[in-house]
């Protein structure tokens, strides 16, 4: 089952998603963001992490305009 967390990058205060799968061990999220312009590297802390995308989606409508628009339409269809 797919997992995302969402991190703060230290320098700017952007939000930005990170994919993962969860796993019996926990969850695990890829090295670069969905929209591949932050690493894990550069995050100031976790916002959430391990969320299902439905949880995930609300948690980022939430916080609003500070989430990377790119990562954030993942949830979304486009048509």
């Amino acid at each position: 089952m797919d997992a995302y967390t969402l991190k703060k990058k230290k320098v700017t205060g952007e939000y930005h998603l990170f994919e993962g799968m969860m796993t019996e061990e926990g969850c695990t999220s890829k090295q670069a963001s969905i929209c591949e312009k932050m690493d894990k590297s550069e995050s100031a802390g976790n916002i959430f992490a391990c969320e299902e995308e439905n949880s995930a989606r609300k948690k980022c409508a939430k916080i609003g305009k500070a989430v990377c628009s790119i990562c954030v339409s993942r949830f979304y269809t486009s048509y």
